[in-house]
């Protein structure tokens, strides 16, 4: 799903126009990163939290000479699914699993695997 999509997808459920709902989205999603600049989490309960990690200086290597290369620390932007997103997404996961192997199954091809041997379907 691209920012286009889900300005699309939510303007339709709250019935804002696209400009209005892009703006929102827009300011929520910079809203995160201003926080993250100025060095905050950012914990939405429910879905997750961001935060920075920080990375220390290390050294490398270039793959194509072999030299070791010194690369600098920096902070990266990181994401922590919150306990009801990974819930929903593993009932999903499931849900489209056991679908996938009912038409594996209609068609008159062996089971796939994992998710009918442990009755899960």
């Amino acid at each position: 799903m691209t920012k286009a999509d889900l300005v699309d997808q939510v303007a339709a459920t709250v019935q804002l126009p696209k400009n209005k709902t892009e703006a929102v989205i827009t300011h929520f999603l910079q809203g995160i990163v201003d926080a993250l600049q100025g060095g905050d989490k950012v914990e939405l309960r429910g879905f997750g939290s961001f935060r920075l990690r920080h990375r220390q200086a290390r050294a490398g290597r270039n793959p194509r000479t072999g030299d070791t290369v010194q690369i600098a620390a920096k902070a990266v932007p990181a994401f922590a699914a919150g306990k009801a997103f990974q819930e929903t997404c593993a009932v999903s996961s499931l849900r489209n699993v056991c679908e996938l192997e009912s038409t594996h199954m209609k068609a008159g091809l062996q089971p796939l695997g994992e998710a009918s041997s442990r009755g899960s379907c």
